[in-house]
């Protein structure tokens, strides 16, 4: 059972992170970031001591200059640790210590274009689900979302 507490104790947070955004070969997009983060008291403050974002995509104009586009994939992963438990009759999250979460990756596949005044994309959100294990929630019991296909359109009439 979930009852509200006050610690004594001072917990301190601290944090270390770093991005990288990098064009190479003109066409080819890398994005890196990495972020390291621990608590005085981990049974108190759970966070994920690592966490690693990034992309890596194609951009470019083709069909001489007509279409641009940009295509790949992104990613994120926290490394493993304890994350809170949730009360629904409190709407409250807790800290609980029996279930770890984490230490799985959430890969993105995307697509964006551009023909003259016609922008659209295409999204697969959660590309590894099913595929690299079952355990992808950062709240014991609840998990993130499934793979979804999304997509959209925008197209501007000039008279």
């Amino acid at each position: 059972m979930a009852v509200p507490q006050q610690t004594p104790l001072t917990v301190q947070y601290r944090v270390l992170w770093g991005k990288n955004y990098r064009l190479l070969f003109k066409n080819l997009g890398i994005n890196l970031g990495f972020t390291y983060q621990s608590s005085s008291y981990q049974t108190i403050v759970a966070v994920p001591n690592n966490i690693a974002t990034g992309a890596l995509y194609f951009q470019g104009n083709l069909f001489k200059r007509a279409l641009q586009l940009q295509i790949g994939f992104s990613g994120q992963y926290y490394s493993e640790f304890y994350g809170y438990g949730y009360m629904p009759a409190t709407n409250l999250y807790y800290v609980q210590t029996d279930k770890t979460v984490g230490n799985y990756p959430f890969i993105d596949f995307f697509l964006s274009a551009r023909i003259k005044p016609v922008r659209f994309f295409v999204k697969i959100d959660h590309v590894t689900q099913g595929f690299l294990g079952t355990n992808y929630s950062l709240t014991p019991g609840y998990l993130q979302n499934d793979r979804a296909f999304k997509f959209g359109l925008n197209w501007l009439f000039f008279d």
